[in-house]
Formats: structure tokens, C-alpha cells, sequence
């Protein structure tokens, strides 16, 4: 069962305090001045939440709900996300996205599934309530028919977003896949297998174009995991050339700090 929420302007501050942003602004003081509202989620909002999530500061998701395939549930279009990334499409609540993503509009995921080793793939086998099958047993005066459990979500986990994405629009993404570090999806593309580190893809199905950085630069990015560190110590670093950045890099690694910030728990923080 899910857990309903009605938002109120004490949630509203909770968010803003965390920098959660539901809407686009154009300066913080335009997020900020409005205490009723950040953007899609108001006082008066009632979200449903049917998993715990966690979304660290400074994240953003521009739309609500989402809505999967035909016989899921909507879910609230929050899901747990890192720091510094932003969605234009609502996401469903499974799904993981990692730190500094870039999520366009139309995201799609292959959530709604049928059984493909029982005897038939038809709802008659499956679904709990089918009202036109169920109607023709009890105009034949027999009981509907027994049917073993099947989550429409399929067995696959929804999929998971490392850090450092950037996904084009109208993007669909089969259910059991990881987008690995630093990937970039193509508008329109269909992704049905996982994606390499660094890895450029599109079409339908998608395939890999090319590979945004050599070999050796894709293992050194790699081993820097910069994605963990507190963005307070890039101010003076080269992010325009990879070969600079690895350079300068090895000179202030040490003197980074992890970036560990506290996570907001929803809807658990509600209370």
C-alpha cells in the first residue's frame, strides 16, 4: 500500500531549507520568495509514495507524477537522486540517478510487463481482476479463474543512472540496465542493455557512437571518482580540458574533502 501525503507549508520550508527545486527559476531568490509553492509541489498537493527514497541537496525534478505503463501505479515523480542533477521528465520512484545528471523531457521506462513462460502471455493467466474475462465465467456460472501472482514491474529492477549523465529527450529505457559513468543517451534513442563509462549511444535500439575521452583518460576519470568531492574545491580547476584536469588533479586530491551532505528521507521526513 502507498503512503499519501498532503504538502503543507511546513513541508514546502523543508524542502527549500534541503534546495530541492520543482520548477525552473531564474535566480534563487525567486525560489525562495514564494512560501507556498516550489514550482509543481504546493500547500495542498497530495503526493503517494509506495517507496522510500533519498534525494540529496540541490537536485531538481521539473514534473510530477509519473506515469508507467498501462497497469502500474502513478507514483509521486520523485525518486532518489544525487546532488547537482536535474530532471525534465518525473521519475518513477525505483529508479536511482547518481550525482551531476542531466535528464531531458519524455523519459520513458519499460515498466509494464507481461509473463513470457507461462502458458499464455494474455491477462487471463496473470491479472487479479480482468473484468471481461471474469464477466464470462460468471455468465457461464463458474469462478474466475485462479491466477498465480505476476508484479506488472516484471522481476528486473528499474534502471539506475550513475553520476555525471546526460540523457536527450524522449528517451525510453528498458527495466534491469545501469547508464554508466560519465555516458551521454541520444534524443529518441531506445536503451535496452547497459551503458559503458563515458560511452556516447543512440537510435533504436541504441548503439554505441563513439567514446567521449581515449582509453587511458576514461581509466584516469575513473579512478578520480570526482563525483564524490565537494564541488567547493573545483573552483580553480580546468573542467573545460580533461587533459588539464587530470593534471591538476593529482596536485590537490589530497587536500579534497568527500562530499557527505544529509540526505532528505521521504516520506519518512513528513513525518
Amino acid at each position: 500500500m502507498g503512503r499519501t501525503v498532503k504538502i503543507t507549508k511546513e513541508h514546502i520550508a523543508t524542502l527549500k531549507a534541503h534546495r530541492l527545486f520543482c520548477a525552473w527559476v531564474p535566480n534563487l531568490n525567486a525560489y525562495l520568495d514564494n512560501d507556498n509553492s516550489i514550482g509543481w509541489l504546493s500547500v495542498g498537493s497530495q503526493l503517494t509514495f509506495y517507496s522510500a527514497i533519498e534525494i540529496e541537496p540541490y537536485a531538481a525534478i521539473y514534473g510530477s507524477p509519473y506515469i508507467g505503463g498501462k497497469g502500474t501505479m502513478p507514483t509521486s515523480g520523485l525518486c532518489s537522486i544525487g546532488f547537482n542533477s536535474y530532471s525534465h521528465s518525473p521519475l518513477p520512484e525505483k529508479m536511482v540517478v547518481g550525482r551531476y545528471c542531466s535528464i531531458g523531457e519524455g523519459l520513458k521506462v519499460l515498466d509494464s510487463q507481461h509473463p513470457v513462460s507461462q502458458l499464455s502471455s494474455s491477462h487471463f493467466t496473470w491479472k487479479p481482476q480482468s473484468v471481461f474475462v471474469d464477466a464470462y465465467f460468471k455468465d457461464n456460472g463458474l469462478p474466475s479463474l485462479e491466477k498465480p501472482f505476476f508484479d506488472v514491474n516484471g522481476v528486473k529492477p528499474f534502471p539506475v543512472i550513475k553520476n555525471d549523465v546526460w540523457i536527450g529527450q524522449n528517451v525510453t529505457l528498458s527495466t534491469g540496465i545501469t547508464i554508466g559513468n560519465g555516458a551521454i543517451v541520444a534524443a529518441n534513442s531506445v536503451v535496452t542493455k547497459s551503458v559503458p563509462d563515458y560511452a556516447i549511444l543512440g537510435g533504436n535500439p541504441a548503439k554505441i557512437i563513439k567514446y567521449r575521452f581515449s582509453d587511458y583518460q576514461r581509466e584516469e576519470l575513473l579512478k578520480t571518482e570526482w563525483w564524490k568531492y565537494d564541488l567547493k574545491g573545483f573552483a580553480n580547476l580546468d573542467t573545460k580540458s580533461v587533459f588539464h584536469f587530470l593534471r591538476q588533479w593529482k596536485e590537490i586530491k589530497d587536500d579534497l574533502e568527500i562530499y557527505s551532505p544529509t540526505t532528505l528521507r521521504l516520506p519518512d521526513m513528513f513525518g
